[in-house]
């Protein structure tokens, strides 16, 4: 299975461009291992148009965004693969309604899709981090009385060196 390894925006773009290359990608990933029925666990399947599954026993029909981050999304997978792929990327703050006007959907649908993407993005806390962690940079200190903003002057910065 190749997983999409591009490193800017041009490459992204030009490989998710259409709905049909993004449920190609999906149904890819999502079925590596062949297709198993969620209805009646049976393993063979039929491949329909859209790259939607068909089992072959109980003709239930799964397309490749059911039980995804991407299920039952009314915008297209082109637009919400953008909107994860702006998430991923973006060392800045990302506001909703900036992200709704580059990819085309109303505000309120952008802010729903964002917190979708953020709660699928939490951690598990499955694995939390063991032994010693080292940080870069920090800042100790709260709201200072009497200061509106953010007020890094006065407040004490540490930095810590990386031990190798």
């Amino acid at each position: 299975m190749i997983y999409f390894e591009g490193q800017n925006a041009q490459e992204f773009y030009a490989r998710f461009n259409t709905v049909d290359s993004c449920k190609e990608y999906l149904s890819k990933i999502k079925w590596t291992n062949g297709f198993k029925c969620v209805k009646c666990c049976h393993v063979g399947c039929q491949i329909r148009t859209n790259y939607d599954r068909t089992c072959n026993k109980c003709s239930y029909t799964e397309s490749p965004s059911a039980h995804t981050l991407f299920h039952k999304v009314k915008f297209g997978l082109d637009k919400a693969f953008i909107i994860c792929f702006e998430m991923a990327t973006t060392t800045r703050s990302l506001s909703a309604s900036d992200l709704s006007k580059r990819v085309g959907v109303t505000p309120y649908t952008a802010r729903m899709f964002m917190y979708k993407v953020r709660e699928s993005m939490k951690s598990s806390e499955n694995n939390p981090m063991d032994n010693r962690v080292e940080v870069d940079e920090f800042v100790v200190g709260g709201k200072e009385d009497g200061k509106v903003g953010r007020s890094y002057h006065s407040k004490k910065k540490k930095q810590l060196l990386r031990l190798s």
